[in-house]
């Protein structure tokens, strides 16, 4: 069996993305491959998500053989490398076992040692995710990739904008190759990776799905608030394609004119069940309505923080994925590296 462990300098930097989509090409080549999460228990104790959302996620979407192919290790810090060591054990029937590990960026000193050394002692090739942003420094990635030098497969500069796709290119790529660390790929800024399903925002907001139940799914590229304008509502809403629109209650000639434009769901504000004239076009539309209390701004806000914390978790995406991780990375030094 051979481990590859997939690490970031931070949070939300895509390792779930990236482990997801190389799952998905080595199964397609005929390879038995596992997943293993790694998670501090003292972060997770504080973060309050599902532990097991990514292998639900994994089990569900990305083909593993059994259910046994995705496991979640949570574990404090003294504990985590026999935790780690004894959970890789049970994957030896796989020809690839990918871990989801702990970040190796600078801010944290500790838990970036202790990523080192699981991959370490896990035997395992390390692929570097550097998001790119205001904070990607190329001394952090330097200094993370020096901590896993003998392990290290290359690195990933992910979620580059399209307006600064060459000068990243062309910056990072000098900076790195000086130092003779492996680029595995620059990859675009993708909204589509980075959204919400409508199901998701149901789940936030506690609402009641009134009409299309089945259509929950769809990603949500845009959002949009349903308000006074000197437009007419249909040219309003016809500025922005896949979008959720939240909308008053009382206001069923905003949410006729939603209905009529690319539009993924309609979230009535105030507690206030719309028309029958909206949900029957909102049938006929195929779009699902969602009922919430709370004002227009209250649930506006919630749905931004919604889409802020998005995660990888709707099987919709992995087609973008596929597209993705096909065109932008280099597979030959990555197969390479995976060689047992």
């Amino acid at each position: 069996m051979v481990s590859l462990y997939i690490t970031s300098l931070g949070d939300a930097e895509g390792k779930t993305t990236f482990c997801a989509g190389i799952a998905r090409q080595y199964i397609r080549s005929g390879k038995k491959v596992g997943f293993l999460k790694l998670v501090n228990a003292l972060t997770a104790s504080t973060d309050g998500g599902n532990l097991n959302a990514d292998t639900e996620f994994f089990s569900k979407y990305i083909s593993l053989e059994d259910a046994g192919s995705s496991v979640c290790v949570a574990a404090p810090a003294d504990k985590m490398l026999a935790a780690a060591t004894d959970a890789a054990s049970s994957f030896n029937n796989k020809d690839l076992l990918i871990i989801e590990g702990l970040n190796i960026g600078e801010k944290d000193g500790v838990s970036s040692q202790q990523s080192a050394d699981l991959a370490r002692e896990l035997k395992a090739r390390v692929i570097i995710i550097a998001k790119n942003g205001i904070g990607l420094s190329i001394d952090n990635i330097v200094q993370a990739c020096s901590r896993v030098k003998e392990q290290l497969a290359g690195v990933i500069v992910n979620a580059i904008p399209s307006s600064r796709t060459e000068v990243t290119r062309q910056t990072v790529s000098a900076a790195l190759e000086k130092e003779g660390i492996k680029i595995l790929g620059f990859i675009p800024e993708n909204r589509g990776l980075s959204s919400v399903s409508v199901a998701d925002l149901v789940e936030e907001l506690q609402g009641e799905v009134l009409v299309n139940n089945d259509r929950l799914d769809e990603i949500v590229e845009n959002l949009m608030i349903g308000a006074m304008t000197l437009d007419s509502g249909k040219s309003y809403f016809a500025r922005k394609s896949g979008k959720v629109a939240i909308i008053r209650g009382e206001r069923p000639d905003m949410m006729l004119a939603a209905l009529h434009t690319s539009t993924r769901g309609i979230i009535s504000t105030g507690d206030t069940r719309p028309s029958p004239t909206v949900l029957l076009e909102a049938e006929v539309k195929k779009v699902p309505v969602i009922t919430v209390p709370g004002s227009t701004r209250e649930v506006a806000s919630v749905v931004e923080g919604t889409v802020v914390k998005a995660r990888f978790h709707q099987g919709k995406k992995l087609d973008i994925l596929d597209s993705i991780i096909e065109g932008n990375l280099d597979w030959k030094p990555i197969t390479q590296e995976l060689k047992p």
